[in-house]
């Protein structure tokens, strides 16, 4: 995963860090948390609103500078009913 490193890449996105990851260390779990602490690139990381608080323990121990934003709820329009921050 040495690509993660280069700053070619703006954005990386990982779709969906789960319970299989955050509550097992299983599955994604180790290239999370090494793009967590080596990607050069800003991370968007899909986690499910139940994981969250776990996620973001996980995060804030790789990443400075993070920010979390969660969006509750997207309607049929693609418009945010709900968009929130959670730090």
């Amino acid at each position: 995963m040495e690509w993660s490193k280069e700053t070619e890449w703006k954005y990386i996105v990982l779709d969906e860090i789960g319970p299989l990851e955050l509550q097992q260390q299983q599955g994604l779990y180790k290239a999370f948390i090494y793009l967590l602490d080596n990607a050069a690139s800003s991370l968007i990381i899909v986690i499910r609103k139940s994981l969250l608080e776990m996620a973001a323990d996980i995060c804030k121990k790789y990443r400075r500078n993070l920010k979390i934003v969660y969006i509750n709820k997207v309607n049929a329009a693609g418009k945010n009913e709900n968009l929130g921050k959670f730090i």
